[in-house]
């Protein structure tokens, strides 16, 4: 059910997001015609994102069984996936804001994949396997 609605989630987000990009400028669309840029944007890679983690762990858990691991940390499940995704997919999304300001130099990256970095360790010890 999760990936159907991620699917879907994201085709409308790209719909939309096409619809926009083409028929408007950012001085005609306004403050609220960004937002919704970028909100879109993060929905379109919250979605790629979700089944990226999803997929890297499930060739990470047939691959240590291959070799003969036998204590593998398995796979994750696609809600956990979509968990560690809200945080990935954020960090485009500031990159490109921040750059759209014209303030992202490597410390800011760097501050950037810390936030990434602390975030995916917050979803793995809250959630439960």
């Amino acid at each position: 059910m999760l990936a159907r609605f991620l699917i879907i989630i994201a085709i409308v987000s790209g719909v939309i997001i096409a619809v926009i990009l083409n028929t408007t400028t950012p001085a005609s669309v306004g403050a609220f015609g960004i937002l919704a840029v970028f909100i879109l944007a993060y929905l379109i890679l919250l979605s790629l994102m979700t089944f990226l983690v999803y997929g890297v762990s499930m060739s990470i858990a047939a691959g240590s069984k291959m070799i003969g691991i036998k204590q593998s940390s398995g796979r994750l499940s696609l809600q956990k996936a979509y968990y560690y995704a809200t945080i990935i997919a954020l960090a485009p999304i500031i990159t490109i804001s921040m750059q759209s300001i014209g303030g992202a130099g490597p410390y800011e990256l760097a501050l950037i994949g810390l936030f990434v970095v602390i975030g995916c360790l917050y979803v793995s010890k809250r959630t439960v396997r």
